[in-house]
């Protein structure tokens, strides 16, 4: 999937096109073809959500980055925390990963019911109408004019599999 789309963006042009590409996908399963982009970026992000599973995916993303900045010129830039909901424990665990792997959190992302009628109607939410339309596509010019400006960068520091189930699993 990730390389696919990484073809795709490339046949349309879209890296000459754009100074900033975000694209999200599925993480629950990390394999090689989640490092492809970074062959391609100055920055790595990691779209996460404050829960185990996700942080679990991110913390070998942090590993991806680390191993491809050895040959690339990829670091990472940080992480932007999905589906915040203070209601549901806002960022805390998200927010104690990033500073154990030595990275941060660079935007949040709400909770929002928009955006799961943006992905059923096939439009970006920057084509959405309606209520909230700020709340959720606000963070992404954010992001943009942060990455625009030279943003600070680490290699991160991933923590092994056992560490992270303890270190995870201790966070409450």
């Amino acid at each position: 999937m990730v390389g696919e789309t990484v073809k795709l963006l490339k046949e349309f042009g879209l890296y000459d096109k754009y100074d900033v590409i975000v694209f999200d996908v599925l993480g629950d399963v990390v394999c090689g073809g989640f490092s492809a982009p970074l062959n391609y970026a100055d920055y790595g992000i990691i779209i996460a959500c404050n829960d185990f599973d996700s942080i679990f995916a991110a913390n070998r993303l942090c590993l991806a980055v680390a191993q491809k900045s050895q040959r690339h010129k990829v670091r990472m830039a940080g992480i932007i925390a999905n589906r915040v909901d203070p209601e549901f424990g806002g960022t805390e665990l998200l927010e104690q990963f990033a500073e154990t792997v030595s990275t941060r959190i660079i935007g949040k992302v709400p909770y929002h019911d928009m955006i799961r009628r943006s992905r059923l109607m096939g439009k970006t939410l920057f084509e959405m109408e309606g209520v909230g339309k700020e709340a959720c596509t606000q963070p992404f010019v954010d992001l943009a004019e942060y990455l625009l400006s030279n943003p600070p960068t680490t290699i991160p520091q991933p923590m092994g599999d056992r560490a992270i189930f303890d270190v995870v699993g201790g966070w409450r």
